[in-house]
C-alpha cells in the first residue's frame, strides 16, 4: 500500500512537472510562430504530457512493435523538449538585449534542436571504453598479481536497450578479457518487459559477473527479477562479500533510507591491510566510505546528467556526478552510464564500459 502510495505520488509530481515543461514549450513556440491557442494546442500538450507515463505503462505489459515504438518516441520527445526548454531560455535571455523576430527566432529554434537532437541520437549509438589506472598500497598485502576488472552500470534493458545492445556490450567486454564484471545497478529498466531469456547473452562473458541493485530494479517485480538473474551466470551481491583474487568485493542493495545504509557500512566495515571494493549505485561521500575503510567505491545513477545541462541539475542532488574523486586514500568513481535511461539520447555525456586496471606496487 505504501509503495503505490509512493507511486501515485512520484507520477503526479512528474506529470505536473513535465506538463509544466511542455505548456511552456509549446506555448512559446506557437506564439513565436504567430499561432493561435486554441483547442487543438491545449489537446497538444494534454497528449504529449501524458504520452511518456502512459507508453510505459502500455509498453511494459503488452509488448509488441506498436507499443515499442510509441514508447520510443514518447521517450524522444521527452529529450526533445528538454532540449526546447533550454534554448527556448536562451532565447529569452537574449531578448532582454535585443529586438528578435519571432518568426525567424522560432525557425532558428526549431533548426538548432533538431540538430542536437540528431547528434544526440548518433552520439547515443555508441559505447566507448574508458581506462582508469589504480594503484594503491593495499595492493601489496592479499594481491599477487596486477587485477583487471570491468564495471557495467545503468544498462536499461528493455525495449530501446535490448538484447541487441547486450550483444555490443559482451563483445567489447570479452575483448578487455577482464578477471571479473561488476554491475552496478539498473541493468534492468523499470519499464522492461520481463522475459526469462532476456540476459542469457550475459552468459557469454568469459569472466565472473556480480550485481546489486539500482532504483529501477525496485520498480519491477523483485522475485521475477531474481530468478531471471539466478538464470544466468550473474552473481547477486546485495548486502554480501566475496573475495576474488584477494580483492574484497562487497555489494550493497540500492537503499534510501540514510540510516539503513549507515548500518550497512558498520556491519562491513574493512580492515585497512586488504584492498575493497564497494559497489552501490548512487554515489555516495568519498569522506563517508574513507571512514569505513573502503579503498574504492564504484557507482553510476546519475548519467552524467545524460543531456547536457541536466548534468547541472544532478550536481545538486549528488555532487559527485561523473568519473574519479579522492578523499584520502579512497577513490570513487562514478560511471556516467552504460546505456540511457529514457530518452534514447546523449548530449554531453557517453555510453561507457569502464575498464580498472589495479597496478600491484
Amino acid at each position: 500500500m505504501i509503495r503505490i502510495l509512493q507511486f501515485l505520488i512520484f507520477i503526479s509530481i512528474f506529470i505536473l512537472i513535465y506538463g509544466g515543461m511542455n505548456y511552456y514549450v509549446l506555448s512559446r513556440l506557437t506564439t513565436l510562430l504567430g499561432f493561435k491557442k486554441n483547442i487543438l494546442f491545449y489537446l497538444t500538450v494534454l497528449i504529449v504530457s501524458l504520452a511518456y507515463p502512459f507508453f510505459s505503462f502500455l509498453e511494459k505489459r503488452f509488448l509488441n512493435f506498436a507499443t515499442k515504438g510509441l514508447y520510443f518516441i514518447a521517450s524522444l520527445w521527452m529529450g526533445i523538449a528538454f532540449l526546447f526548454l533550454c534554448i527556448l531560455i536562451i532565447h529569452e535571455l537574449i531578448g532582454l538585449f535585443a529586438k528578435l523576430n519571432p518568426f525567424y527566432s522560432a525557425i532558428s529554434i526549431i533548426v538548432i534542436v533538431a540538430i542536437l537532437t540528431i547528434f544526440s541520437i548518433i552520439n547515443a549509438l555508441s559505447v566507448s571504453v574508458q581506462e582508469v589506472n589504480l594503484i594503491s598500497d593495499n595492493t601489496s598485502n592479499n594481491i599477487s598479481e596486477n587485477i583487471t576488472f570491468v564495471q557495467w552500470s545503468d544498462v536499461h534493458l528493455g525495449s530501446v536497450r535490448n538484447s541487441d545492445f547486450l550483444t555490443i556490450l559482451v563483445d567489447k567486454t570479452n575483448k578487455i578479457n577482464p578477471d571479473f564484471v561488476v554491475i552496478t545497478g539498473d541493468l534492468i529498466d523499470g519499464t522492461a518487459h520481463l522475459s526469462n531469456n532476456m540476459l542469457k547473452k550475459v552468459d557469454e562473458l568469459n569472466a565472473p559477473v556480480y550485481f546489486v541493485t539500482g532504483n529501477h530494479e525496485t520498480y519491477e517485480d523483485s522475485d521475477k527479477i531474481s530468478t531471471i538473474i539466478n538464470q544466468t551466470k550473474i552473481i547477486s551481491l546485495n548486502d554480501e562479500q566475496k573475495t576474488i583474487k584477494g580483492v574484497n568485493l562487497i555489494g550493497f542493495s540500492y537503499e534510501q533510507d540514510k540510516t539503513k545504509f549507515i548500518n550497512k557500512l558498520s556491519r562491513f566495515k574493512q580492515i585497512k591491510e586488504d584492498f575493497s571494493i564497494l559497489l552501490n549505485h548512487a554515489p555516495m561521500n568519498p569522506s563517508l566510505a574513507n571512514q569505513y575503510g573502503f579503498d574504492l567505491v564504484l557507482s553510476g545513477h546519475t548519467h552524467n546528467g545524460q543531456i547536457f545541462p541536466f548534468n547541472l541539475i544532478v550536481k545538486l542532488f549528488f555532487p559527485t556526478v561523473n568519473g574519479l574523486y579522492r578523499y584520502k586514500d579512497t577513490i570513487l568513481y562514478v560511471s556516467p552510464g552504460t546505456g540511457t535511461w529514457g530518452p534514447y539520447m546523449r548530449l554531453g555525456s557517453k555510453n561507457e564500459i569502464t575498464v580498472f586496471n589495479l597496478i600491484k606496487e
